[in-house]
């Protein structure tokens, strides 16, 4: 299993993260453009560029290669999951980065609708990230932004 999956979906009730994962790489399979840019599909920036050297990949062939690879329970998941993760759920994620001593997290937002939780607030996933490994981060978010 890979700790990206399986972080968020300790968030959500009855999701695991290998059903995640799957959710995640439907979603990628059939949503190409998930950039803000829609002339931009994601299948044209999945070149032998973007894929750094130390991920092993089954093929280079743009999307549907990337998502073969990624339905493997053992590959990582990053970013563009995350991406995909806020628009499924219509939720922001805020990664904390603590290789990097980072005090504002990086923030991820869906593209289009977002969920609000009972208050109101829009739906918010923590995530830690130390370089190598995400987890759930209960940050405790003030009006300000810090921690």
């Amino acid at each position: 299993m890979s700790c990206l999956f399986d972080s968020l979906a300790s968030e959500i009730a009855d999701m695991d993260g290998l059903r995640l994962r799957q959710l995640i790489c439907d979603y990628l399979s059939t949503n190409p453009v998930i950039f803000e840019d829609d002339s931009v599909r994601l299948g044209e920036v999945l070149t032998d560029y973007d894929i750094p050297d130390n991920v092993q990949v089954v093929s280079r062939t743009g999307l549907a290669s990337y998502v073969q690879h990624m339905r493997c329970p053992s590959t990582w998941g990053g970013a563009l999951e995350i991406r995909c993760f806020c628009d499924i759920f219509g939720a922001q994620v805020h990664v904390f980065l603590l290789h990097q001593k980072r005090s504002a997290p990086i923030v991820f937002y869906p593209r289009n609708i977002i969920t609000r939780d009972s208050t109101g607030a829009p739906l918010v996933f923590h995530l830690s990230y130390n370089g190598v490994h995400y987890e759930p981060a209960h940050a405790k978010i003030t009006s300000t932004g810090s921690t």
